[in-house]
């Protein structure tokens, strides 16, 4: 004869990590991708997929200028736009001063400028006369 079931226990403590497992088999190359033009906006993207791309061009990716991604076809289509990839690094440093260039050649030279108006009187100066000093 068996007697009822007892409560059931709690829980016991967590065991401790196991070891890594094998490394599995080395998998097979992606498709890749080809980097074939760039376009002004996402919607001249999805008209050239519609009217340009099909199955065999899969992985056919094109970049879009004004957001900065990279969309790559999937055989039927383009991701939507905001699921393009971020093709944009951040900007780089300030290049150095470059060397000073070689001075240009001298221009021709320009016309006469006009005359102008004549300027007022001046005030004359008379020579002093010329006073001999008397000797004693």
């Amino acid at each position: 004869m068996r007697g009822p079931t007892g409560p059931r226990g709690y829980p016991g403590a967590t065991g401790p990590q196991g070891y890594p497992g094998a490394t599995g088999p080395t998998g097979q190359d992606g498709a890749g991708i080809a980097l074939a033009m760039s376009v002004e906006t996402y919607a001249d993207l999805v008209l050239f997929g519609l009217n340009e791309l099909g199955e065999d061009d899969k992985g056919t990716a094109i970049y879009v200028e004004t957001d900065g991604k990279l969309y790559i076809w999937s055989g039927t289509s383009f991701p939507a736009e905001e699921d393009g990839i971020e093709f944009r690094g951040e900007s780089g440093p300030t290049g150095s001063t470059g060397a000073t260039g070689a001075t240009g050649a001298t221009g021709v030279t320009g016309p006469d400028g006009t005359i102008g108006p004549q300027g007022p009187q001046g005030i004359p100066i008379y020579p002093q006369p010329f006073v001999k000093e008397k000797t004693r």
